[in-house]
């Protein structure tokens, strides 16, 4: 899907000539894609062909149809609709495969945030490594299409650490906005306690040799 979702959008013009333009459909926007393109449809009156009930389609509705469908999937896709001949088996044929599509993406989206929602930093691991935990199942997340926001990120991060970060913690909690706060500078902080507590516990060593 990855050419397809490319690809850039297709403007139609209706008779009032407002331009719109139809949505392409990907691995994981179904279910706002079958929004929109109901939207665009509703303009151009031709949404009955999509669920056209007991009424029968216009021929010329129905082709209308069809060449908005087949202009807003990518051409992988084209190939696997051209055996049908209606909008609505053309539809129905997208609406089978990307429903079960979408109800593995939302099982695997649950299961990346009881992750994200449970992750603690260990004692024995560093403000790096925990950092790059959590910007792994930030990528996996985008993948599947979902973003998390920066300020979630950052309250997760200090919300996560060790006993010992607690100071720089609540430090950056009382002084520093956390809605402006970026992931990596909260990174930073957390990373120049940890190396100052590193050289103290250096020094310690020293001492005791």
């Amino acid at each position: 899907m990855t050419d397809g979702a490319r690809r850039l959008p297709v403007v139609v013009k209706d008779q009032s000539t407002t331009t719109l333009q139809c949505p392409m459909l990907t691995e994981t926007n179904y279910n706002i894609w079958a929004i929109r393109i109901k939207a665009v449809f509703k303009v151009h009156r031709i949404q009955q062909a999509l669920e056209p009930g007991e009424k029968e389609v216009e021929a010329k509705k129905d082709d209308m149809a069809v060449a908005l469908l087949l202009q807003a999937i990518p051409e992988e896709l084209v190939f696997q609709v051209a055996q049908f001949q209606t909008a609505k088996e053309i539809w129905e044929a997208l609406k089978t495969r990307y429903v079960g599509v979408e109800r593995v993406r939302e099982a695997k989206l649950e299961q990346l945030e009881n992750e994200f929602e449970y992750l603690k930093m260990k004692e024995t691991k560093t403000v790096g490594s925990f950092a790059g935990r959590i910007s792994q199942l930030v990528t996996k997340a985008a993948s599947l299409g979902t973003t998390y926001e920066n300020k979630k990120l950052t309250r997760k991060l200090l919300g996560s650490v060790p006993a010992k970060y607690v100071p720089i913690v609540a430090s950056t909690e009382q002084f520093a906005n956390l809605k402006a706060m970026t992931f990596q500078e909260a990174i930073g902080r957390l990373k120049t306690l940890e190396d100052r507590i590193k050289g103290i516990e250096s020094l310690a060593e020293i001492k005791v040799i």
